[in-house]
């Protein structure tokens, strides 16, 4: 319960940087994409293809969606 209300106002606060690139690091590699830590314990999930990245990297991402309903945040 806790972690989901600090994922709802992580999104509400990143509402307003929709558009904004970061330079994040490779937290997690799966099938579907990765996990990007773009802020100090701020992860949002890249849906893509395989890349050539591995957890550790730097990777320049944008934020698309910081979605409050799904609490979830998307990169592109």
């Amino acid at each position: 319960m806790e972690y989901d209300y600090c994922d709802l106002l992580v999104c509400e606060w990143l509402q307003k940087d929709i558009g904004k690139s970061y330079t994040g690091r490779v937290t997690s590699v799966m099938e579907k994409g990765y996990f990007i830590e773009i802020l100090p314990f701020i992860e949002g999930f890249l849906p893509t293809g395989k890349l050539d990245k591995n957890i550790g990297d730097s990777i320049k991402v944008i934020l698309i969606s910081a979605d409050i309903k799904t609490r979830k945040i998307t990169l592109g």
